[in-house]
C-alpha cells in the first residue's frame, strides 16, 4: 500500500482451509484470500466516529502485549475491553486499542481524513478479482501453499493417526464413471417471441423481442433533481427509441412508454415528499392491478453508502412498494450517459410491469414447481427477529409469485412460521388449479436444510398435497472447493456446465466458469448442490438423478430478468431470494415490519 494509506489500513494475503471427504478419502481444500484490517486507534477514530459505531466490536488491545477482546464501551481517553482469553474486563488507553472495522467504516475513515484511495478497486486487485489470468495465478498460489504445508505443518498426529499431505492437486478426468469424474452439460437455450430459441440472451432479446407479445402501455412518473431534468428527458427518449442493437421498448418488449411531465426537486430528500404528494393527488394509482404505471426516480448516490437504509433509494422504494406501485431507480451516471444501460433498464421496467421477457422452451423434467425459501434477520432489542418468504417458479422457470410473512418472528419460532409459509404458498399454487394431486416440488435454499427444517416443511406440505414428492436442494456457494482447467484454450477455470458428483446426494457444478458469453475477471467458484428427497408415505426413497439435478440448476441460471447477461452464477430461485433479502434487510432496519402490497406479489418487484 502507499505510505500515506498505511496508518489507516493493512492488506494481508491469507489462505482459508477446509477438510472435505469424498469417496472415503480426505482432501485439504485451500484457497487464497485477502484480509483487510483497520490500523486506526480508537482515540483517532472518535474524532469523527461515535462510540456507538465501535461498541461491541472485536478489537486488539495492548497492555504488555497485544490481546484480543470485545469493546464494551469507548471514549476518547479510555476503552473498556472484555478480553477473550481471560474473560476479564479492563480499562485500556484508547490510544492502545485498534477495533476490527468493516470495509464500509474503513472507507468512511479514509474519506474523513481526506485520503484519496480507491479502496474497493485495490481490494479487488489484491483479491485477484481484476486479474484476467486469475484462475491460473490462484491455482499456482494454492499448489505452492500446499507444498509449503506438506513440509512445515504435516504430518499431523491425531491420537494414533498420522496424516500426511500429498502436495500434488487431484487430477480430474472427463467421461469416467463414479465419483470425482468431470461431466459436461450443453448450454440451455431460452425462448423469445414467436418460439425463437437461442442460448445467447442479449442476442435473442434484441433480435426476436420478448416472449410475451401482447402490447402494453406504461405511464412513467419521472422524478429527478432540477439540474438533471434534461438528462431524465433524454433517458426516457432513449428507452423509447433505443440505440445500437437495442431497438427501443416497443419493438423489443412490446411496451409503449409515455409520460406527461418530469417532476423536479432541489434536493434528494424531497423525492419522497413528491411521491407522497402525487399519491395524495392520485389515490387511484395505488394498487393498480393493471400495473400500467411506474415511478422512474433518480436517487443520487453521493453522500450515502450502498446499504444505508436512510438513503432516498430505500425510503422511496419502500413507500412505493407498500402502496402497490412499481418503481425503477436510476443513478446519476445513467442519466448522464445511458449507453449500454438502456437495454437492461427497459428490461427491468417491462418485467416489473408484468411482461415476460423469456422462458425455457421445454419444461424441466420431473418438476412441477420450484420454491426458493429464505428469510431476513434483524436484531431488535437484543432479540433475533426473522421475516420469512418464498419465491415460486413453474416448470418452465417462469416467475409465478412472491409469498412472505407479514410480521417478524423470533428465531425460536422459525419452524412454526416456515410451516405456515409453506402451507400458504402451496395453497396459493393450488388455487390457480395448476397443482396436481401428486406434484414434484423442489425447495431451494442457499444454506443447508436441517432435519427439523425438512420435517416441518414436509408436514406442512402434506396438509395440502399428501401424495407429493418433496425435494430439498441446498445450494452452497460458501465453501472452499476450487476447480481448475489447465488446458491452454481456457482461461484456467472449469468451463460452465461442467459438474462432478462427490456423493450419491451431492454434485458440484460450474455455472460461471469459462464460457463463450462472458469473459470473467477473477476466479469463478462452483456451486455445491446437495439434495434430499421425501417421497409419499409408503414409497421407497429412490436415488436422486444428479445429472438431472445439475441440468435443473444450470437451466435456472438462464432466467434472471434483472439483466440481459446470458447467465448468472446462481439459479434464479436463490438469486431472487438473495435480492429480496438484501432489500427487506434494509427495510427492517428502518422499522420492524414491511408489508408488500398484494398487487406486486406476482411481479419481480425487487430486481
Amino acid at each position: 500500500l502507499p505510505e500515506y494509506v498505511k496508518p489507516y489500513l493493512q492488506f494481508s494475503p491469507a489462505y482459508i482451509f477446509q477438510f472435505k471427504i469424498y469417496g472415503g478419502q480426505m482432501f485439504l481444500c485451500l484457497d487464497y484470500t485477502l484480509e483487510v484490517k483497520s490500523r486506526a486507534y480508537i482515540r483517532d477514530l472518535l474524532k469523527s466516529f461515535t462510540p456507538q459505531d465501535l461498541n461491541g466490536r472485536h478489537a486488539i488491545a495492548k497492555i504488555t502485549d497485544w490481546q484480543r477482546g470485545h469493546i464494551v464501551w469507548a471514549d476518547i481517553e479510555t476503552t473498556l475491553i472484555r478480553f477473550d482469553e481471560s474473560g476479564r474486563e479492563e480499562f485500556v488507553a484508547s490510544a492502545q486499542v485498534i477495533p476490527d472495522l468493516p470495509i464500509a467504516l474503513i472507507e468512511r475513515n479514509l474519506k474523513v481524513a481526506h485520503i484519496h484511495f480507491d479502496l474497493f478497486r485495490e481490494i479487488k486487485k489484491g483479491s485477484l478479482a481484476l486479474e484476467p489470468n486469475s484462475s491460473r495465478v490462484r491455482a499456482e498460489k494454492s499448489v505452492a501453499s500446499a507444498g509449503e504445508l506438506s513440509n512445515s505443518v504435516f504430518p499431523l498426529f491425531v491420537n494414533d493417526l498420522t496424516i500426511t499431505l500429498d502436495k500434488s492437486p487431484l487430477t480430474l478426468y472427463r467421461g469416467n464413471e463414479g465419483l470425482l469424474a468431470i461431466h459436461s452439460l450443453a448450454e440451455p437455450v431460452v425462448e423469445f417471441n414467436r418460439h425463437q430459441e437461442t442460448p445467447d440472451i442479449r442476442d435473442g432479446i434484441t433480435r426476436y423481442g420478448s416472449y410475451e407479445s401482447d402490447p402494453k402501455k406504461v405511464e412513467l412518473i419521472p422524478i429527478c433533481l432540477a439540474s438533471l431534468r434534461d438528462g431524465m428527458a433524454n433517458l426516457i427518449e432513449r428507452l423509447k427509441a433505443g440505440k445500437f442493437k437495442y431497438a427501443g421498448s416497443e419493438r423489443t418488449f412490446h411496451t409503449q412508454l409515455t409520460y406527461n411531465s418530469i417532476v423536479t426537486v432541489t434536493s434528494p430528500e424531497q423525492i419522497l415528499q413528491e411521491c407522497k404528494r402525487l399519491l395524495n393527488e392520485h389515490p387511484e394509482w395505488q394498487g393498480d392491478p393493471g400495473l400500467g404505471r411506474l415511478f422512474l426516480a433518480h436517487t443520487p448516490e453521493d453522500g450515502y453508502s450502498l446499504d444505508d437504509e436512510k438513503s432516498p433509494y430505500y425510503a422511496v422504494k419502500r413507500f412505493l412498494l407498500e402502496n402497490g406501485i412499481p418503481s425503477q431507480m436510476v443513478d446519476t451516471p445513467t442519466l448522464q450517459n445511458p449507453d449500454w444501460k438502456d437495454l437492461n433498464l427497459a428490461l427491468n421496467i417491462s418485467a416489473k410491469c408484468g411482461m415476460t421477457p423469456w422462458v425455457l422452451p421445454n419444461s424441466i423434467p420431473d418438476a412441477d414447481f420450484f420454491i426458493g425459501l429464505s428469510y431476513t434477520q434483524s436484531h431488535s432489542q437484543e432479540l433475533r427477529r426473522l421475516l420469512g418468504y418464498s419465491t415460486v417458479f413453474n416448470k418452465f422457470g417462469r416467475w409465478e409469485f412472491y409469498s412472505g410473512n407479514t410480521d417478524a418472528f423470533s428465531y425460536d419460532e422459525r419452524n412454526t412460521f416456515f410451516a405456515q409459509l409453506t402451507e400458504s404458498t402451496l395453497k396459493q399454487i393450488a388455487q390457480s388449479n395448476s397443482l396436481s394431486d401428486s406434484p414434484n416440488i423442489y425447495f431451494h435454499y442457499s444454506a443447508r436444510f436441517s432435519r427439523d427444517d425438512i420435517a416441518t416443511i414436509v408436514a406442512a406440505a402434506r396438509r395440502v398435497r399428501p401424495h407429493g414428492t418433496y425435494h430439498f436442494v441446498s445450494i452452497n456457494s460458501h465453501h472452499n472447493v476450487r476447480l481448475y482447467d489447465s488446458r491452454p484454450e481456457t482461461d484456467g477455470s472449469l468451463s460452465r456446465g461442467s459438474y462432478l458428483i462427490t456423493s450419491p446426494k451431492q454434485v458440484i457444478i460450474s455455472t460461471t466458469g469459462y464460457n463463450p458469453y462472458r469473459k470473467a475477471l477473477g476466479t469463478p467458484k462452483p456451486l455445491e448442490v446437495t439434495v434430499w428427497v421425501e417421497p409419499p408415505k409408503g414409497e421407497a426413497i429412490s436415488r436422486p438423478d444428479l445429472k438431472a439435478l445439475a441440468n435443473q440448476i444450470l437451466s435456472l441460471t438462464k432466467l434472471n430478468w434483472a439483466s440481459t447477461d446470458s447467465l448468472c452464477g446462481e439459479p434464479i430461485t436463490v438469486k431472487y431470494a438473495g435480492d429480496i433479502a438484501y432489500l427487506t434487510d434494509a427495510f427492517l432496519r428502518q422499522s420492524e415490519s414491511f408489508k408488500l402490497h398484494q398487487v406486486l406479489e406476482k411481479t419481480p418487484w425487487f430486481i
